[in-house]
């Protein structure tokens, strides 16, 4: 017998998702920008309170990049451009209509001009699993209740139980 639980909660936390991405003519040159422009980024965001350690990756990729050429003969081409890396990142904080603005506004105006989307979070989602889980055994139960009087037979002991995180969304 398969139980499903959801639950409903109020967010607590503002996630700024973001992404720097450039290119240059060499991995080492691409690498080097990439630094950069995460460093200018953190320390844009130091200056409204935010440590460096605040910013979390959750990817970063170099790799090289290709143009599309037509010959003279209508044949295309992939032209070598050079590398390109993409930087992604997460920043949390505890949500804050105001403080959220000024996260915008140095996002918005930095040089590194990094890409961003705006989410709402819970911060503790290991309470918020511990709810779904114990919903999905009290359905995964009533549902064999249901089933073993239908078949007239009585529940007995659970004989084995596991759990899957099928679909699952904290954003």
């Amino acid at each position: 017998v398969k139980g499903t639980g959801c639950v409903s909660v109020t967010p607590d936390t503002t996630r700024i998702a973001m992404v720097l991405s450039g290119s240059d003519a060499t991995y080492e040159a691409a690498g080097k920008l990439a630094t950069a422009m995460t460093e200018l980024l953190k320390v844009k965001l130091s200056g409204i309170g935010f440590l460096k350690d605040n910013i979390k990756t959750t990817y970063f990729d170099i790799s090289p990049y290709y143009e599309d050429q037509i010959d003279e003969n209508g044949e295309v081409h992939q032209i070598f451009q050079g590398y390109k890396y993409v930087h992604g990142m997460k920043l949390d904080f505890p949500n804050n209509a105001d403080f959220l603005g000024k996260v915008i506004t140095v996002l918005s105006s930095c040089p590194a001009k990094p890409e961003y989307k705006i989410r709402y979070t819970i911060a503790d989602t290991e309470a918020v699993k511990n709810l779904i889980i114990g919903k999905a055994v009290a359905d995964a139960r009533k549902k064999a209740e249901v089933l073993t009087q239908a078949a007239g037979i009585r529940l007995g002991a659970i004989q084995t139980m596991e759990y899957t995180w099928d679909q699952i969304s904290f954003v």
